[in-house]
């Protein structure tokens, strides 16, 4: 498995600083300054089939890299072909996830913005299950069943979480509305075709 996580401004910081759950297991961390296109390719390039998980900023139609530029790009998309990618950032799921499972991938990402990982300590070990969620099921996505478990359970996932936060009696509304637009904006790309969050929000406006 390849992790990729950025490190540059607020946001990125705060998704390193729960992303550090996964720092110890057995996988190939570009962290930080390691987190930019030349890394991440000879990465992809030598494990060809290795899930990848990417934490940072997005657009549309790139994954931006720890420099600020696109470290993944819809010209890369054979790189992803015969794997599966995670990727918390925002909007990669609007021309980067169809480009991807146009070339035999799949790819797990939003369609718009999110907010970042929560890493107020009152919050960390709830957030921490999103990576580790990632970690251990991304593998998983072999075909539209299996996409489709793996987004149902996504958003169950992020409901259990936002009952953690009520256990905590510390009324944070950043952190529910950060769990609120992951699983309204999550999808899931495979086999050319899109897999949209089965939660009734998604198909609400989002405030």
């Amino acid at each position: 498995m390849i992790l990729a996580v950025t490190n540059y401004d607020a946001a990125t910081a705060s998704n390193f600083a729960v992303c550090a759950v996964l720092f110890p297991l057995s996988i190939t961390s570009l962290l930080g300054p390691q987190a930019v296109r030349t890394v991440l390719q000879d990465a992809l390039a030598a494990q060809p089939t290795a899930p990848v998980l990417l934490f940072g900023h997005g657009a549309a139609d790139m994954f931006i890299g720890n420099d600020g530029a696109g470290a993944i790009r819809l010209q890369d998309a054979a790189l992803f072909s015969n794997r599966a990618t995670f990727a918390f950032a925002c909007s990669t799921a609007a021309a980067l996830g169809p480009a991807i499972t146009q070339s035999g991938g799949v790819w797990v990402g939003f369609k718009s913005e999110i907010f970042c990982l929560i890493s107020d300590p009152s919050f960390r070990d709830i957030f921490e299950q999103v990576p580790q969620y990632a970690h251990q099921n991304i593998g998983n996505i072999v075909d539209e069943t299996s996409a489709q478990d793996f987004i149902g359970d996504f958003v169950k996932l992020t409901h259990q979480l936002e009952a953690q936060v009520d256990d905590t009696g510390v009324g944070d509304m950043e952190s529910y509305r950060a769990l609120r637009s992951y699983r309204q904006k999550v999808q899931v790309w495979v086999s050319g075709i899109l897999h949209d969050s089965p939660d009734p929000e998604a198909q609400a406006p989002f405030f």
